[in-house]
């Protein structure tokens, strides 16, 4: 699915550890027609955790759409060919603390457990969930809208 048309209007608080600091929309991208549209989310995972987690889920009508991306610096998380309409989203950020000793792992949001790169183990570190926000957006045909989000 792509969006086509994006507006935000905030419909829940929104988090001191989550701050949208930019929006806009740009002509064409990756994902659009003239039916559909694109979002991308970008932010920098702060360097003072370890490594950080952001989860981001578009709730739309035929469907939950879902991208996570880990690890700390510039992220961007993108959405492609979504039907124009508006739709609500949720982002969260989850981050484990910079004092635990951990080898190297991913995180799995749907059986909260973590997998080490090296055995193959499952083992649960102190992850914390910095904070999440929900918004709506919509979506544009043709265009891509661009959202620049300041993580603490």
């Amino acid at each position: 699915m792509f969006f086509s048309c994006l507006t935000l209007t905030i419909v829940s608080c929104e988090s001191d550890d989550i701050e949208q600091i930019k929006s806009s929309y740009i002509d064409g991208g990756i994902g659009t027609s003239t039916s559909t549209g694109a979002v991308n989310f970008n932010f920098n995972i702060p360097q003072n955790h370890y490594t950080g987690h952001v989860r981001i889920i578009i709730h739309g009508p035929i469907g939950d759409q879902e991208r996570t991306v880990s690890g700390k610096g510039n992220r961007q998380v993108s959405f492609s060919n979504v039907q124009s309409g508006v739709y609500d989203y949720t982002f969260e950020y989850y981050y484990v603390d910079n004092n635990y000793d951990y080898a190297g792992g991913e995180y799995d949001f749907s059986t909260k457990n973590w997998s080490n790169y090296y055995n193959e183990t499952s083992y649960i570190p102190s992850l914390h969930k910095g904070s999440s926000i929900s918004e709506v957006l919509e979506i544009k045909s043709g265009m891509t809208l661009v959202f620049d989000f300041q993580l603490n």
